[in-house]
């Protein structure tokens, strides 16, 4: 093979090169056009990507009046500010959850900026809630844990844990697992007085009404000695 021969079939072989490498560029508009190639390598080298990025940055959990612990029935409040992190517009679902795969409920945020933080509020109605178990051995109840999932075809699915709930047994205002004579004490010091009365205590409001009385006595009538 002489000379221009060869040089020929090399200069082929660079252009099927380069026409390969220019096949698997893509463009990203991101301050300028950068190109990422098929080995996942970017030009210019300093280039930053634009990402989808949402975070819950504040989840907290709120009771009634004050509680530290929940009855059967009540309404807790799941409080959760979100921040859209990344460079693009997101649309997703927010949910919450309870011991992690129990559905609380979910609520839709449209159109949040980048940059942009927004406020929810996820009710949860206890209704059909079991009470935790109590353990005599730690002389404690097991409380569920509260999960928010943060989810978008973009996005994909995160998991944020915000903490737990108790959720006692009706009667036991001491906490102690017992519905016995230190409830029926407890719920006698605080007879008749509501929130925000400073005799009022939470701890007796079966019901979760804001005001012991009749009603919160019968829930001790109801579970007297029952465990």
């Amino acid at each position: 093979m002489d000379r221009r021969a060869a040089s020929g079939t090399t200069l082929t072989l660079l252009l099927v090169g380069l026409l390969a490498v220019t096949i698997n560029v893509s463009v990203v508009e991101a301050g300028g056009t950068v190109y990422i190639r098929a080995d996942g390598s970017v030009d210019p080298l300093d280039s930053i990507l634009p990402v989808h990025n949402v975070a819950a940055v504040n989840v907290t959990t709120i009771l009634p009046y004050g509680a530290s612990a929940a009855y059967p029935r009540w309404m807790v409040n799941v409080n959760i500010t979100v921040e859209n992190r990344g460079d693009f517009t997101e649309n997703f679902t927010v949910t919450a959850y309870y011991n992690y795969t129990n559905f609380i409920a979910a609520q839709n945020v449209t159109d949040l900026l980048p940059g942009n933080t927004t406020a929810l509020t996820i009710p949860w109605n206890t209704w059909n809630i079991a009470p935790n178990e109590y353990n005599y051995t730690s002389g404690q109840y097991t409380p569920y844990t509260i999960t928010v999932n943060i989810s978008s075809p973009t996005l994909g699915e995160t998991t944020w844990y915000d903490g737990t709930v108790t959720v006692r047994r009706f009667g036991d205002a001491n906490g102690d697992g017992h519905c016995d004579g230190f409830d029926y004490t407890y719920i006698n010091v605080h007879w008749l007085t509501v929130y925000p009365d400073i005799m009022y205590d939470p701890n007796p409001d079966f019901k979760g009404d804001g005001a012991i009385d009749g009603f919160d006595w019968t829930y001790i009538s109801i579970y007297w000695c029952t465990f």
